[in-house]
């Protein structure tokens, strides 16, 4: 079995911080429309690998459209004695394509 995922999307949350892990929040459009002529966009957050973290604290910025691959990974927390289990999206590879759009 292969653990593999892509997005392609755009910043709609800057880097930012949870538990000295770094993530950005990105917006990524649903391959199938809900309703004729209305699209609907859902938003991930996307945790980043440790030099994707500086990367996107240089250029990432709100609106920017990245190519994201990476893995899903399965977080482990204890609240209030309880275990909780999370699908988090770790982003191995990221490319900015602002440079394909917009000349």
């Amino acid at each position: 079995m292969l653990n593999s995922i892509s997005l392609v999307g755009r910043i709609v949350k800057t880097v930012y911080y949870v538990h000295d892990k770094a993530y950005i929040d990105i917006e990524v459009k649903m391959p199938f429309p809900l309703e004729i002529g209305h699209e609907t966009w859902d938003v991930f957050s996307v945790q980043l690998w440790k030099g994707l973290e500086t990367m996107m604290e240089d250029v990432g910025e709100i609106g920017l459209f990245l190519a994201i691959r990476g893995r899903l990974v399965v977080s482990d927390e204890i609240q209030e004695n309880s275990l909780l289990k999370s699908t988090i999206i770790y982003a191995e590879l990221i490319e900015t394509l602002n440079k394909y759009f917009y000349k």
